[in-house]
């Protein structure tokens, strides 16, 4: 593969969505060609680890399978992105959250929605499955974690969406923000 870019954008009031699928980039200056390539070799590395389980393709796995390579795939897109995890499948008596991360001095509970998909199956919306009821669950996740970790003050509600188009091929969409807690 060539060079590769990633686009961030703003959605309205919600925070920040960030679609990170690899395309070429053409005329980029060395230095920031390098810094592309190191990251897309990183995404390479963990996409050909976590769509391939026990040497199984994506399309023979199954559902709790493609959800925990999912989770995989999650995580270290936020590490790379420096943020740190704190807990995986994190379970209290609100429920269970996927990844607990921080980012400076907010907790970000991250719901990780995975589906199977061909590269034409553009209208599927994962983090659509993140329904008021997965939320709500979500914000009793947060208010039992910060009864037991009074050291946060701040917490967040990310949703991360991604694709598995095959072996080695996914997009994944971070919604920053994605949901609040209204207290």
């Amino acid at each position: 593969m060539g060079n590769a870019a990633c686009a961030s954008r703003t959605i309205f009031g919600r925070g920040d969505i960030e679609e990170f699928v690899c395309k070429d980039v053409g005329d980029s200056s060395l230095s920031d060609a390098e810094e592309l390539r190191e990251r897309e070799d990183a995404w390479e590395a963990v996409l050909s680890e976590a769509t391939n389980v026990n040497g199984k393709p994506p399309c023979d796995m199954s559902e709790k399978e493609l959800g925990d390579q999912g989770e995989l795939l999650a995580e270290s897109y936020l590490r790379q992105r420096d943020y740190e995890i704190l807990a995986r499948k994190y379970k209290n008596l609100g429920g269970e959250a996927d990844i607990i991360a921080r980012e400076d001095d907010c907790v970000v509970f991250v719901e990780v929605k995975t589906r199977l998909t061909s590269p034409q199956d553009e209208d599927i919306v994962p983090e659509l499955a993140v329904t008021l009821d997965k939320q709500e669950r979500y914000r009793k996740i947060a208010l039992y974690y910060l009864i037991d970790h009074r050291e946060s003050n701040f917490v967040r509600f990310d949703v991360i969406a991604i694709k598995i188009h095959g072996e080695r091929q996914a997009s994944l969409r971070h919604l920053v923000g994605a949901f609040v807690c209204d207290l």
